[in-house]
């Protein structure tokens, strides 16, 4: 519950995307689309009787007002969402705060008209069917990585020597003799494996054993541009490239270009040495797997990697997930987006999967920032050059 301290506190620091003023409510619809975009964001407080200038007006019918907030939240919202209010008296007027929590039932709509919203800032939009899609994924339990991609084909579409290296390394058996030994066919071995539905490939089997993983989904690629100076609104450039393939072959490839376009330093070593690169491989390595295999593939975006004139940018698609933020994934903090992604990833690309990974990046490079966009849907790391 809040103080009059806390709620004070508050109100000075004005609307944003958990914190909403209102004067008065007079429509039981118009309350239900803060609620809504409330329970399908994180949650947050709806305060009735501030003005958006943060000045205390107070509720003039507090009977009418608690019958509006009943109304709202049971009859326009679907499903119910449960408020809970608290009234305090600040500067001789009461207040109402309204307790929006995260929804537990998402994607949460108004009854009449149907409207999915979502907080954007410290206003709301209608979700895009992009959004709305994973939403309702996400509520149902299932990751975007297990859905069956249309079109493609088990017999077609897998790199079957990649395949058969990858499974012959984990199992010290050949594909071959493993479906002979245990008298299943090799649809079926797939589909145990997780990395395909039936005959058709998953995301896993797309992106970590398919021919062309581009051709179903053109846009899980790397984009990476090397610009002459510190603004992206530059119209010239020094190098870019799109990498294309398989994951770990994107990884070689982001890698590689942008340890080609940092200078090496001396940094002690003898006048023959080749030098080390002016950002740690270490730190780079880890900042593009994490890229890799934490992004949102619900998100039909590509990574982008941006070398400037002072830094370094990798952005992939994306949010944190949940409830982490920046200040836990720093401390070790961990909640796995593509948890049968990260198995393979564990086998295939120098990746540990231990939760470590933003850790070994703040050691060997302490210059570095990440931002964790909710808004924008986008999760970027920023190097800074020396």
């Amino acid at each position: 519950m809040f103080t009059e301290e806390t709620v004070i506190a508050l109100i000075e620091k004005g609307e944003d995307a958990f914190t909403q003023f209102k004067v008065q409510v007079d429509r039981s619809d118009s309350l239900a689309r803060e609620m809504v975009a409330f329970a399908n964001s994180e949650g947050g407080n709806i305060i009735v009787g501030v003005a958006n200038d943060k000045s205390i007006v107070g509720v003039k019918d507090i009977g009418a007002l608690n019958q509006l907030i009943s109304n709202a939240s049971s009859q326009n919202c679907v499903p119910p969402i449960h408020t809970i209010t608290q009234n305090l008296i600040i500067n001789q007027k009461l207040i109402v705060i309204i307790f929006v929590p995260q929804g537990v039932q998402k994607p949460y709509h108004t009854s009449k008209p149907i409207e999915y919203l979502i907080k954007s800032g410290a206003d709301k939009r209608q979700m895009s069917t992009q959004e709305l899609q994973r939403m309702v994924l996400q509520s149902a339990g299932i990751s975007t990585e297990e859905l069956p991609i249309q079109n493609t084909d088990v017999e077609k579409d897998l790199n079957l020597p990649s395949l058969y290296l990858y499974f012959e390394k984990e199992h010290e058996e050949s594909i071959t003799q493993f479906t002979k030994n245990n008298n299943i066919d090799f649809v079926h071995l797939v589909n145990n494996l997780g990395i395909a539905d039936e005959n058709k490939l998953n995301l896993n089997g797309l992106l970590f054993f398919g021919k062309s993983p581009q051709r179903y989904r053109p846009l899980f690629v790397v984009k990476a541009v090397h610009f002459p100076g510190i603004d992206i609104a530059d119209t010239e450039y020094i190098s870019n490239s799109d990498f294309e393939g398989t994951l770990d072959i994107q990884f070689r490839n982001t890698k590689d270009f942008i340890l080609s376009n940092l200078p090496r330093k001396q940094n002690g070593q003898s006048f023959n040495s080749i030098g080390v690169p002016e950002i740690s491989e270490i730190a780079i390595e880890e900042a593009v797997i994490n890229a890799l295999v934490h992004r949102d593939y619900g998100i039909l975006s590509p990574i982008r990697v941006l070398i400037f004139q002072n830094r370094l940018e990798i952005i992939s698609p994306g949010h944190l997930v949940n409830h982490l933020t920046v200040d836990k994934i720093k401390l070790g903090g961990t909640n796995a987006r593509n948890p049968q992604m990260l198995r393979f990833a564990s086998r295939i690309l120098p990746y540990r999967g231990l939760g470590s990974g933003i850790l070994r990046i703040l050691k060997a490079h302490p210059k570095t920032d990440f931002i964790n966009d909710r808004e924008g849907q986008q999760f970027k790391v920023i190097m800074w050059r020396d």
